[in-house]
């Protein structure tokens, strides 16, 4: 297809390099449109970002002013304004809403058209009504909208949803288990930042209602309720039994021979960490999110189970099934696997690509 093989400008607006899993997925079309020939424009306010790998075609433009405030965010649309003058992206994609009200300025004045990639549950945001507002304004105004469930686009007006596609998350995972049969130890392993949407509070209770032989919990991630989740570990007497683990950079490593995954979330867009899970062959738990972004994922009792959100019983019966069924265990995770067909970089890429050249046409 001609039309495809079209070289494109392609802009993105970026603050931190690497942080959660938008950035992730950021990293990865980025390295993949590159390498795929296009021109690649970043415009950033972190400096970390000039590391990138030099040996494809990415342009680091450096932005004077983070939108740190009301003066902040009008230098830096200042600042962004004349950068994107200047480079001539034929697009500009944004994955963030703190970005994006700064992009919509700057690429009113810039005339250059504008993405906006969907991270979050839009159904589960803040209720305070400026949040919402400013959401509804800038999908209205910009040019394209990159969902990553169905149901998370049915939220909002057939205007949006016309200019909108949805598109899952690619896979982050580089090495890739390709045979499953070995034994797996005994390790029960969550995900995320250590705040209230993730509910870790749920994963701990469960976990401690089981009192599962030589099995143990870890938990990644770092975030605002470090410090309670400990309370709550040393108040259930679980201090040498579940672990918080802090960040980690190679999370891979630590996924690939452990035993269980368990996404104990009270709302998702689309879990990274699940589908980083599922490719490795972990036998998988997902919380039924209200975006539908575990289901997209998991068919339930084929590649994993899915579990009512909030609901600690069925959480714990999940795990015992899985932990006592290794028959149960073992079918899930050869059939996780088979998620790396669909979710590669190289598939989700051009999907992305498809719809660029459909709003740049």
């Amino acid at each position: 297809n001609v039309e495809f093989k079209r070289i494109m400008k392609i802009g993105f607006l970026t603050s931190k390099y690497s942080f959660g899993g938008g950035e992730h997925v950021m990293l990865i079309l980025i390295k993949q449109m590159a390498e795929l020939g296009h021109d690649v424009q970043i415009y950033t306010w972190e400096p970390e970002w000039k590391h990138i790998e030099k040996d494809i075609n990415i342009n680091v433009n450096l932005i004077s002013n983070p939108p740190i405030g009301w003066m902040g965010k009008l230098k830096s649309i200042f600042s962004l304004t004349k950068s994107l003058v200047k480079t001539k992206p034929e697009c500009l994609i944004v994955f963030s809403l703190y970005l994006a009200e700064v992009a919509l300025f700057s690429t009113s004045f810039s005339r250059v058209p504008i993405i906006i990639s969907e991270r979050v549950d839009p159904g589960c945001l803040p209720t305070v009504r400026i949040h919402r507002s400013l959401r509804l304004i800038i999908y209205f105004f910009c040019q394209g909208i990159v969902f990553q469930t169905t149901p998370n686009s049915e939220l909002y007006i057939k205007k949006i949803r016309r200019k909108s596609i949805v598109i899952n998350n690619p896979i982050i995972t580089r090495q890739i288990t390709t045979t499953n049969n070995f034994v797996k130890e005994k390790v029960i392993i969550g995900v995320g930042r250590l705040s209230e949407e993730k509910n870790f509070t749920l994963l701990i209770k469960a976990f401690e209602k089981l009192k599962l032989p030589d099995y143990i919990l870890k938990i990644y991630g770092k975030g605002p309720l470090e410090n309670k989740l400990k309370e709550l570990i040393f108040s259930m007497g679980l201090e040498d039994r579940v672990f918080l683990e802090g960040h980690v950079n190679k999370l891979d490593k630590f996924l690939r021979n452990s035993d269980i995954y368990v996404l104990s979330s009270n709302h998702e867009g689309v879990p990274n960490s699940l589908i980083e899970a599922m490719t490795l062959g972990m036998a998988c738990i997902g919380t039924d999110v209200p975006s539908g972004g575990v289901r997209t994922l998991i068919n339930h009792n084929y590649n994993g189970l899915i579990v009512p959100v909030n609901d600690i019983d069925k959480l714990a019966q999940s795990i015992s099934d899985l932990v006592y069924d290794r028959n149960l265990n073992l079918r899930l995770r050869n059939n996780a696997m088979n998620i790396s067909e669909v979710h590669t970089a190289k598939n989700v890429t051009e999907q992305w690509i498809y719809f660029l050249k459909k709003i740049i046409q």
